[in-house]
């Protein structure tokens, strides 16, 4: 039994028992037993029988839930590569088995599961907890580690932490060399950089990512990860690239066993990327395709009304805003959802203050974290509203802030 030593530690911990206490039990004296336990002299067969007797156990059934435990966690690997999404299947498991998972040694691993696990539910309360026992538990250097290294980085990520994310992710490759996990680490590396403006280190890390899950034909992850190629191209305005990636994946889509949410994010994706590039038109018809898969998307709403806009539907666009006046309610999108409501029922009018002030509001809204896509988006309806407006002052103002941001995204492009 290659880990006796830690199993016969977490065993006598579990049953409350000091070294000392052991040794009355065993006749053992407790400085061999702690040796045991330190991996630093090895039990012979008699030993491991009176610490058995002992104990009242059978180190060979630990072997057993070892090698099924070890068999359980491969397989979660494999399920996060191929993306099965079958994570209540291990949380069952694991629920099931709690008690005799819990005195084994490799338990670290169940509760790597059940971390990654809460990372993918958004489950964050009390994450911090369970890092500093694996903070404990996993060994240096290791494929575990790694792992573990990966998923915190993608805590951080969703926390807002997107640098030290960025940080931990790169480390993470360092730590082994287990291409399953690469792949999986360079994904993550490549969705980190792409929020942080970093586009050429976003594309690389989602070429080498996608190099991996065409390595073990992982399907679906090639499908998200052209996806990710398509989002990287559209934020660094190579619309025509972006529009070929996402045509790409609803054509893979097609053979692929998808949920349906998959189906419509890369709709609405391909949707958004045309509205950007300004056609106002094509995006109508995947919209509507989208709809059918889910019609209670926020941003597939708020692309419908702002199509209609554009193309002067203004009575189209009116109902619209009515059918979904729910909206209003949303803080993540009440004041873009005002703001469109503002420009359809005072169109063909000369905008007002107000108006022009909660264009602005939305686009600083964005400038703070410096979201390039968003600030684009809102910087021209202020522009545009401004020109109306004949406020040549602050358009110098804003024309010359688009420049900026045009530049920056532009460092990007030249690669």
């Amino acid at each position: 039994m290659s880990n006796f030593g830690k199993q016969l530690y977490i065993i006598r911990k579990h049953k409350n028992l000091t070294l000392r206490e052991l040794e009355k039990l065993s006749g053992i004296k407790f400085v061999r037993i702690g040796r045991f336990e330190n991996n630093m002299e090895k039990p012979t067969l008699e030993n491991i029988s009176k610490l058995e007797s002992a104990l009242k156990v059978k180190f060979e059934d630990y072997e057993k839930v070892t090698r099924e435990i070890e068999a359980l966690y491969k397989r979660f690997i494999d399920s996060l590569i191929y993306d099965m999404s079958d994570f209540d299947y291990y949380i069952d498991v694991i629920k099931k088995n709690e008690e005799v998972y819990i005195v084994n040694s490799f338990y670290s691993l169940i509760i790597l599961i059940m971390y990654i696990i809460n990372i993918h539910k958004n489950n964050l309360f009390d994450i911090k907890k369970i890092e500093k026992e694996l903070d404990r538990l996993l060994e240096p250097k290791s494929d575990y580690l790694q792992l573990y290294y990966d998923y915190k980085g993608i805590r951080l990520y969703k926390q807002g932490q997107k640098d030290e994310a960025a940080d931990l992710l790169a480390s993470a490759i360092t730590l082994a060399n287990n291409p399953k996990q690469n792949a999986m680490i360079y994904y993550h590396l490549s969705m980190v950089n792409l929020s942080r403006n970093k586009y050429i280190e976003a594309l690389k890390f989602a070429e080498l990512a996608k190099n991996g899950f065409v390595e073990f034909a992982s399907f679906r992850r090639i499908l998200y990860t052209d996806g990710q190629i398509g989002s990287i191209y559209s934020q660094m305005q190579r619309f025509d690239l972006a529009i070929d990636k996402y045509i790409t994946c609803l054509e893979s889509n097609k053979i692929l066993d998808t949920s349906l949410d998959i189906k419509a994010l890369i709709l609405r994706n391909l949707s958004w990327i045309y509205i950007k590039s300004g056609n106002y038109t094509e995006p109508l018809s995947y919209l509507a395709e989208a709809e059918k898969l889910d019609s209670e998307n926020v941003n597939l709403k708020m692309y419908k009304i702002w199509c209609n806009y554009k193309l002067g539907k203004y009575n189209t666009a009116r109902n619209l805003i009515e059918q979904y006046r729910n909206l209003n309610d949303l803080k993540s999108h009440k004041k873009r959802f005002q703001l469109f409501s503002g420009l359809v029922y005072n169109a063909d009018t000369m905008p007002t203050l107000a108006l022009i002030r909660s264009a602005i509001e939305v686009y600083e809204e964005f400038a703070v974290n410096r979201d390039h896509e968003l600030m684009n988006f809102y910087i021209d309806i202020v522009i545009d509203l401004l020109k109306q407006r004949n406020d040549d002052k602050r358009l110098i103002q804003y024309l010359e802030t688009k420049i900026k941001i045009n530049n920056e995204i532009n460092q990007q492009r030249n690669y």
